[in-house]
Order: C-alpha cells, then sequence, then structure tokens
C-alpha cells in the first residue's frame, strides 16, 4: 500500500545543492521550489511543542514528478507527418538517491505559533509580502527536512507521451553525483498558511505535488 506522500523535494538532478542549515524548522517561504529563499528568523520553538528526530542509513529515496506542456512538433519526423503544430507532452521523470545517512526533524506547531510568527515584530519580510500580495497568496511554514550526508544519485529516467496519439518515447540517462560529508537539504514538509489583514492565522496541511 502506497503512503500519502508529504515532503518536497529539495535536491533535483542538475545538482543543485542547498546546505542543511540554510533551512530551519519554523521558516516561513513563499515559493517550495526555493526553499532556501526564506523571509524569517524561526520564530523559538516553545518547550512544550515537541521536535521529533529520526536517522536513517544507507537508505534509498525515490521520487517521481509528472509535468505537462506544449511543445512544437518537427513535421519533418515520419511518424509526425501532418499531425498538426501543437501537442501536449506528459512527462514523467523518475529519480533514485541512495545516501550515506538521512536525519529528519519535524514537528507539529500550534495556531498559537502560527500567530506569533506571522505576528513577530522581526519577521519584516513576511510583513512585506503579505502587503504587497495584498494578504492573497498564502505562505508556508517549514514543519519538516530531511538533511543527507554522503551518497550519489543513481538514475533519472524520463519517460513523454505525446496526448493524443499512439506515440511513446523513453529516455533512460544515467548520472552520479557524490555529496561530501557536508549535510545538505534533500526535502521539506510544509504547511500552507492564509493571512488576514485583522492578523487571522489559518493553516493546513500541503501537500500538492509532494514526492517522498
Amino acid at each position: 500500500m502506497n503512503s500519502q506522500k508529504t515532503y518536497f523535494a529539495c535536491l533535483d538532478y542538475e545538482g543543485t545543492l542547498i546546505p542543511g542549515e540554510a533551512v530551519q524548522l519554523g521558516h516561513i517561504i513563499a515559493n517550495i521550489s526555493e526553499p532556501s529563499d526564506t523571509l524569517n528568523h524561526p520564530f523559538p520553538i516553545p518547550s512544550d511543542i515537541p521536535v521529533l528526530t529520526a536517522t536513517a542509513v544507507d537508505s534509498t529515496q525515490q521520487t517521481r514528478k509528472s509535468e505537462s506542456k506544449i511543445i512544437h512538433l518537427f513535421l519533418d519526423i515520419p511518424f509526425l507527418r501532418g499531425l498538426g503544430r501543437k501537442r501536449q507532452v506528459e512527462s514523467d521523470v523518475n529519480h533514485e538517491y541512495t545516501f550515506r545517512r538521512i536525519d529528519s526533524s519535524w514537528f507539529k506547531p500550534t495556531s498559537g505559533y502560527y500567530s506569533a510568527s506571522i505576528a513577530d515584530v522581526a519577521a519584516t519580510e513576511v510583513h512585506n509580502y503579505l502587503r504587497a500580495t495584498n494578504f492573497k497568496l498564502p505562505l508556508y511554514m517549514v514543519v519538516g527536512k530531511k538533511e543527507v550526508i554522503g551518497g550519489g544519485r543513481l538514475r533519472r529516467e524520463v519517460s513523454n507521451s505525446v496526448v493524443g496519439m499512439k506515440v511513446k518515447t523513453a529516455v533512460l540517462s544515467r548520472g552520479e553525483t557524490r555529496l561530501d560529508d557536508n549535510r545538505y537539504l534533500f526535502a521539506i514538509k510544509v504547511v500552507q498558511l492564509k493571512c488576514s489583514r485583522d492578523g487571522q492565522v489559518s493553516s493546513a496541511d500541503y501537500n500538492e505535488g509532494a514526492m517522498l
């Protein structure tokens, strides 16, 4: 049985490496795809909110990402002749990683913690963002993170299918990126925050597009 995915992968195939300490529990971000672009210094986590941790060694992780895009077809390819200039292409990208060690940490904030983090007088970038977006766009708080040490990427597989056509192409590429003994951010878990002008903050678990 597949469990629900709740973590967003931060280590991409192109080799982007984010230092583990760049993102902490309680950080607020506006864009999940850019987790190191934080808007605040995390509000202190009260002692009555436990921070849980776990460690895994010699672990293999897999991620899968589906995306859709419109492309212009090359009409000189025989099996595409006369099929029109544009088609929608759906891609499944599968990554497989291995790490010597994965350290996970997570917590479950209270509504009071969310409100205090937003209201924090030091969180000027958060306040500026809310005003600039007229309080219409959500923010995201990091409530879980996975840091990795050592290892490398084993495999990347891309499968493309052209919508509406009985044509499917698959490309398998192999590459390996060795990690050193520094800590790097592998994945984050977030909660979506919506804020109102009167200081009200609502929260909801967010996993749309999560890969782990």
